[in-house]
């Protein structure tokens, strides 16, 4: 009953992976043919940047920081990979210089 609606049974002598591996390899293709024509992922990334330091115990003036370094690196327009590198290194040494400079 359960290979007639898709699923295996555990004694199936099918070997399902192949398949498995093939529409996970494509639903990869699928999501980065579409993270290519996102021109808002920047936004995104500096969204989550600013949700992290908003979250933080640093209150509003972090979350200022980490909102307008965020909006640096989206204004770049850089690519997906970039603002992730630059989102996670640089942006989060230059909030706490910039908030070190604000105290």
């Amino acid at each position: 009953m359960c290979s007639a609606i898709g699923w295996p049974a555990r004694n199936n002598s099918i070997d399902h992976r192949p398949a498995a591996l093939e529409l996970a390899m494509e639903r990869a293709r699928l999501r980065h043919h579409e993270d290519e024509r996102r021109p808002f992922r920047a936004e995104m990334e500096a969204a989550r940047i600013a949700r992290c330091a908003a979250q933080s115990r640093l209150g509003k003036p972090a979350h200022r920081a980490a909102q307008q370094v965020a909006a640096e690196i989206a204004a770049r327009g850089a690519r997906k990979d970039v603002v992730a590198e630059e989102a996670e290194r640089p942006a989060r040494a230059e909030l706490v210089a910039r908030l070190r400079g604000q105290r």
